[in-house]
């Protein structure tokens, strides 16, 4: 194993963050997979930021935010020439719900009803005609968003949230979502994400206590088993928003795929995502994690 730069692969993870995209488990199986093709691998934190120039790779598995320390990280490895997985780009384009939809409409990606207006009040229910969602444009892991069924639900939420840039989308109840891991413009694994018992959410929280909840079971799916139209419109939507690592949520609405978000992030943890191909998903994404 050399210690040359160009074989130092930096992966930034919190133990402690509750909602981190990868469990422990799965670290240490990116950790081994860079071990077995000749990579040095260290674990940063977020008060590394001043090693990244020791490194080539960082690999970013804390959960990202344009406003946190993981954007502070991937643009000064954009700085560096560095390959970087999350980039900045990626952080910046899936962070906003807003620009999100209308890059999806710019390029004609299917998916719900959905509208982005300046404003929204109690005119807007009326106007849709039908339930719909409110999402906070940040929001991410069910957090920041909201079900309206009639005008008083649409008062409330109005009053409850502080959040002004929101974005609306028709309801589509489905018994689940599909996930499909997009990693370099090719599908690497696919999930069933159901929703939480008694609700229309993957994650159900807890009303006072957020990091109490409640998820939906999961099943992981042989990408070769799932129908080519989901596989292709998954990468079709993640290529528009770069070359890396993305988890695209698709739902099946009477028998048409529909884009419901693209994710920089995707979850990648042990027992789950990697049912299907096992340690040989953490070393497709290590073997690639150098192509910038």
């Amino acid at each position: 194993m050399s210690d040359n730069k160009r074989d130092k692969l930096g992966i930034l993870y919190e133990r402690t963050e509750r909602f981190s995209p990868s469990n422990q488990q799965a670290i240490g199986n990116f950790i081994e997979a860079g071990i077995k093709h000749g990579m040095h691998v260290e674990i940063l934190s977020r008060h590394d930021i001043y090693r990244l120039p020791e490194f080539k790779v960082l690999f970013i598995r804390d959960t990202t935010h344009e406003r946190n320390y993981t954007n502070a990280f991937a643009l000064f490895a954009k700085a560096l020439n560095m390959s970087c997985i999350d980039d900045c780009e990626s952080i910046r384009k899936c962070n906003n719900k807003i620009l999100m939809h209308k890059i999806f409409k710019k390029h004609k990606i299917p998916t719900p009803e959905t509208f982005c207006p300046k404003s929204i009040n109690i005119q807007h229910y009326s106007k849709f005609k039908k339930p719909f969602v409110i999402k906070e444009h940040d929001s991410s892991f069910s957090r920041g968003i909201h079900k309206v069924s009639n005008v008083n639900e649409l008062q409330k939420i109005l009053w409850e949230i502080k959040n002004k840039n929101l974005v609306m989308q028709e309801y589509v109840p489905t018994k689940f979502d599909w996930r499909i891991g997009i990693f370099r413009g090719e599908a690497i694994f696919a999930c069933k994400y159901f929703m939480s018992k008694d609700d229309w959410r993957i994650i159900k929280y807890d009303r006072i206590d957020v990091y109490k909840y409640n998820e939906g079971e999961h099943e992981t799916i042989p990408v070769e088993h799932v129908k080519k139209n989901i596989i292709e419109l998954a990468e079709a939507a993640a290529k528009l928003f770069g070359n890396g690592l993305y988890g695209v949520d698709i739902k099946i609405v009477k028998g048409k795929p529909l884009v419901i978000e693209v994710n920089d992030n995707p979850n990648i943890d042990a027992g789950i995502e990697d049912q299907i191909l096992g340690q040989k998903l953490y070393e497709k994404i290590i073997v690639n994690l150098c192509r910038i």
